[in-house]
């Protein structure tokens, strides 16, 4: 028998032989290198080089309703069959390891629904050692341009081409011409084009320096203030929008901000007031991008010496102290304890000598101190079952006012206190004792500053609430 007679049977026998062997696989499970399916299953499809068999394994079921067999072929003649390759996929196969003219696999892509675009071609293909091919890939009846070489021997993906596919495509097909190889293909996937999503970047810079500012706030003094907006991808935004009003039950209205010719956006707020801001940059590819902040523009501002010399004084009890002084403030006050005081730490003040100074004021501030959150535990005289607060400590009559004193020195020994101070922070709100008892409170803590230093000015107390028959009480 001629070569040629052995290989015709060997062609027309492969067809056979795959049919007994049901786990023969339709394709490889593996997909080319760096490439997943998209989630959309009408952006991606399979088209199988050889035709339907009735042992048919799949390596992924989800892939069965995406793929397509063969529907013709270029020769049309009985040399074509079906190769069982050494992964255990089935191919089409024609012809033996010699050079092979172009030959066309073709696909009846009509009633396939796949969405209309762009899509990256890889074929599947297997070329023996010192063999080569070239594919090429076209819709409807084109004939093969651009086509691309492989030169890797055994199975490889190979990226064939781009093509543009529309609600039109009935066709597809695709060539192969080989040296020294038989032509073999596995299958063929389409994989839609993506296109690129630039990401888009916005933020926010200061045109007018603020006077203050923290997280999304900023205070500014003058009368007028502007802020800029940027961003590093300008060509990936469509348009920003800008809104800000001036009561919290107000809407948010937008409206369009022009570009600056130094390519920023620029929002200004003409007049005092407070406002609440949102500037939104609007991409082409992505949700919008939202930028929000509070300004407070105070007005111009009220000289420094004048400010030195104002009585007007706010507390910061939480937040920043600067503030106050923007507020136009003189003087914060600064609530402290000596409620952690120890016996020792009295004692050993009870003997201390010298003076340690307090000081009038810090950061521009004059400051008022005030003591708060009950004394030591063990200078009080407590009933058994007594509550503890959430935080702090109780406040109750002492058992020596001493050591009182004594602890209220150690406490100003060893902090730096402003020279005015308040004995207590609303003392009837927390007080146990007596209005008597409460006085001699006050005595001990003026005994325990004047010892450190006869600079203290002690007052107090500071009352919630101005209740005349306190007053007189305390009087």
């Amino acid at each position: 028998m001629s070569k040629a007679s052995l290989l015709a049977s060997a062609l027309l026998a492969a067809p056979l032989l795959l049919a007994q062997e049901p786990d023969v696989r339709v394709h490889a499970l593996i997909l080319p290198p760096s490439l997943s399916l998209p989630p959309r299953t009408n952006a991606w499809l399979f088209l199988e080089g050889e035709s339907a068999g009735s042992g048919d394994a799949w390596p992924d079921p989800a892939r069965k309703s995406r793929t397509l067999f063969r529907t013709g072929q270029v020769p049309d003649d009985k040399w074509w069959g079906a190769y069982r390759a050494p992964d255990g996929t089935r191919m089409a196969m024609r012809g033996a390891d010699l050079n092979h003219p172009w030959h066309r696999l073709i696909w009846d892509v009509s009633g396939t629904s796949i969405e209309p675009g762009l899509y990256d071609v890889h074929a599947r293909v297997m070329v023996t050692t010192n063999g080569s091919c070239e594919l090429a890939f076209t819709l409807g009846d084109g004939l093969p341009e651009r086509p691309v070489s492989n030169t890797k021997s055994y199975i490889n993906w190979v990226q064939v081409g781009t093509v543009e596919i529309t609600d039109e495509t009935r066709k597809a097909q695709l060539h192969v011409r080989t040296r020294q190889a038989a032509v073999r293909v596995d299958t063929v996937l389409l994989v839609k084009v993506e296109p690129a999503v630039v990401k888009a970047e916005f933020k926010d810079f200061d045109v007018t320096p603020p006077a203050w500012r923290k997280g999304d706030g900023r205070i500014f003094a003058g009368n007028s203030a502007t802020l800029g907006f940027s961003s590093d991808t300008p060509e990936a935004l469509q348009r920003v929008e800008a809104a800000c009003r001036q009561r919290p039950a107000d809407p948010f209205v937008f409206h369009p901000l022009a570009q600056e010719v130094d390519g920023t956006w620029r929002l200004k707020l003409d007049h005092p007031g407070w406002y609440d801001v949102q500037v939104k940059a609007i991409p082409a590819q992505c949700d919008p991008i939202l930028r929000k902040t509070t300004v407070a523009i105070l007005g111009e501002s009220i000289p420094e010496s004048r400010r030195r010399q104002s009585v007007f004084g706010l507390w910061n009890v939480h937040g920043d102290s600067e503030l106050i002084r923007l507020a136009g403030a003189r003087w914060n006050r600064r609530m402290t304890s000596f409620r952690d005081v120890t016996p020792e730490a009295a004692a050993a003040a009870a003997e201390a000598v010298g003076e340690v100074a307090p000081y009038d004021e810090k950061d521009g501030l004059a400051y008022v101190g005030v003591y708060s959150f009950g004394m030591p535990l063990w200078t009080m005289r407590m009933p058994d079952n007594a509550p503890m607060p959430g935080f702090g400590n109780p406040f109750y009559p002492a058992n020596d006012w001493r050591d009182v004193a004594n602890s209220v020195a150690a406490h100003a020994r060893s902090n730096a206190l402003p020279r005015a101070f308040s004995m207590y922070n609303e003392p009837l709100a927390h007080w146990k004792g007596s209005h008597a008892e409460l006085v001699d409170y006050a005595r001990a803590v003026r005994d325990g500053l004047k010892s450190v230093s006869p600079d203290y000015l002690v007052g107090g107390p500071g009352l919630y609430s101005i209740r005349i028959g306190d007053l007189e009480k305390l009087a």
